[in-house]
């Protein structure tokens, strides 16, 4: 048998009346009901709670799990009314990724009137998340992990999810809470969305893709549910699933984000379609996130070889970031457009770059940006000291474990002339090719060793994905065309390294006339 559980709340001169109803949805009668009452206002949520746990207990539910997934309502999640509502109208605008300011700004007005309302802060960091603004992000995730210790369990799950995620960067943990939240709450959709959010922090697209179908399926109108899907489609480049997503989005209403344009900007760019892309720019113009899909529109013409003009657009979106108040936002812009002028040999002032970026903001993520920017030029001084200490300050961090600090070691090592050490550093960041450059830089070190076998395999392995497109993954793709070409090159296979070598042209066919690594790779293909 199904029910439905409706209720009321009702006041009785200063107190309040709270009734819970059971009822059977084929025939519409009532199963059973529960009634509490309140004092006053302030106890509302108290009392709602107490009378659910009731609820649940003639309804069947064992004690233990009463016990266990039971906290009461009003310290889960506030005690004020007023709170609670900002938080609800917070969630809305959440929900339709409508994050800054109509989100951001409900959240903050929970908090101003509860400042102990720990998910009214965990959701805050999303928002700050999903803007890049990492700072803010990880002193709200400490925030409400610090005030999780009275919350309800699904909050708690929550929480702690992410905090492992962006504060200790611990993801195996993060996957681990957030199935134990889908098994205990199966139907709960941030579980989902989230899971789904730790496997592409990893570029596993493939294991994210089944949990972001089943947020869809829970939530069909959720805009991130939606976004999150796109977000699996496009790296994977099954491209015409992605643009049936968005249609769909599109039909609902749902894709009018900053958010959701980020990934739609990346869809576009790889399908070529400038027009939607034109208005896809001018739909986010004046936002205060604005910056985001600058910067991805900067990343895209790296992807394309136009670095002077990516240039101007990276200025213009740290332009955005100071007008927005966002110093965090704006180191990650000037870091993630030094590594990727690093990754094609364009390393003057470098250095001076990274510590800009450094004096900017030196939370965890601005540290992370740094090290490889100052990495792929080799700059060892600089790029070592800080991955050692961010090592030892995170050992539980997944990516500084395993990508950022071994990419370091590998970058400088092949810029010094150390290839067999560069081949082996890279090794551990291998399983993120997805969006790191672990195989491109074990081919590059291969090249120096010229083992064309191995360079080659590298190389096609660096090749798996064509959707670095942004100022968190700064693209390397043509620069792996590039290498591929070389390795059949210097195998002595004409034929392969001429169709390598067009692909390359082909990526970069808009690309600056002067760039070096553009104008070697002429006279190599000249010479074939």
């Amino acid at each position: 048998m199904k029910a439905i559980l409706t209720g009321t709340i009702a006041s009785l001169g200063k107190q309040y009346v709270i009734t819970l109803t059971a009822q059977n949805t084929a025939t519409g009668d009532e199963i059973i009901s529960e009634q509490a009452q309140a004092p006053d206002k302030e106890h509302v949520l108290d009392a709602l709670g107490k009378a659910a746990a009731a609820m649940r207990a003639k309804l069947g539910e064992d004690l233990a799990s009463i016990r266990k997934l039971d906290t009461p309502f009003g310290q889960a999640t506030t005690s004020s009314l007023e709170a609670f509502r900002a938080y609800a109208l917070g969630d809305k605008a959440h929900e339709k990724a409508r994050n800054i300011p109509e989100a951001e700004g409900h959240y903050l007005r929970a908090v101003e009137l509860d400042p102990n309302f720990a998910m009214a802060y965990a959701r805050l960091a999303v928002v700050y998340v999903n803007s890049g603004q990492f700072a803010k992000a990880n002193k709200y995730f400490a925030k409400a992990y610090a005030l999780s210790t009275h919350v309800s369990e699904r909050e708690r799950l929550y929480i702690a999810g992410h905090y492992y995620q962006n504060v200790t960067g611990n993801i195996p943990k993060v996957i681990e809470t957030l199935q134990e939240s889908i098994q205990t709450y199966p139907g709960l959709l941030d579980s989902y969305i989230n899971i789904n959010v730790a496997y592409q922090t990893l570029g596993q697209y493939e294991q994210a893709l089944s949990y972001a179908q089943k947020a869809v399926e829970i939530q069909p109108e959720d805009a991130i549910a939606s976004e999150n899907l796109v977000g699996d489609y496009v790296p994977l480049y099954r491209m015409p699933e992605a643009l049936a997503e968005m249609a769909r989005a599109r039909k609902l209403a749902m894709d009018g984000s900053t958010d959701f344009a980020g990934i739609r900007f990346v869809a576009y760019f790889l399908q070529g379609d400038q027009n939607e892309i034109q208005k896809l720019l001018a739909s986010v113009t004046g936002r205060p996130d604005e910056f985001t899909i600058t910067a991805a529109l900067a990343g895209a013409q790296q992807y394309s070889g136009r670095y002077r003009q990516a240039e101007a657009t990276y200025q213009q979106a740290f332009e955005q970031a100071e007008h927005a108040k966002a110093p965090d936002a704006q180191a990650g812009l000037i870091l993630a457009n030094a590594e990727a002028r690093g990754l094609v040999d364009l390393c003057a002032g470098n250095e001076a770059v990274v510590r800009q970026g450094m004096a900017l903001d030196k939370n965890k993520q601005t540290q992370e940006y740094a090290v490889l920017a100052a990495a792929v030029c080799g700059n060892g001084k600089l790029a070592l000291p800080m991955v050692q200490d961010l090592s030892k300050k995170f050992p539980e961090d997944t990516l500084i474990q395993d990508v950022f600090l071994p990419l370091a070691k590998a970058f400088i090592a092949l810029n010094a002339g150390r290839p067999a050490e560069a081949m082996d550093y890279a090794k551990t960041a291998k399983p993120y090719d997805m969006i790191y450059p672990g195989s491109y830089v074990q081919g590059l070190a291969y090249l120096q060793l010229h083992d064309a076998v191995q360079a080659k395999n590298a190389f096609e392995s660096a090749l798996v994905s064509r959707a670095n497109i942004g100022y968190q993954s700064s693209p390397f793709y043509a620069q792996a065309q590039l290498g591929l070409a070389r390795a059949y090159a210097m195998a002595g296979d004409k034929a392969n390294a001429k169709k390598a070598y067009d692909a390359f042209f082909t990526t970069w066919k808009d690309a600056d006339a002067d760039l070096p690594m553009l104008v070697a790779a002429k006279k190599e293909y000249a010479a074939l």
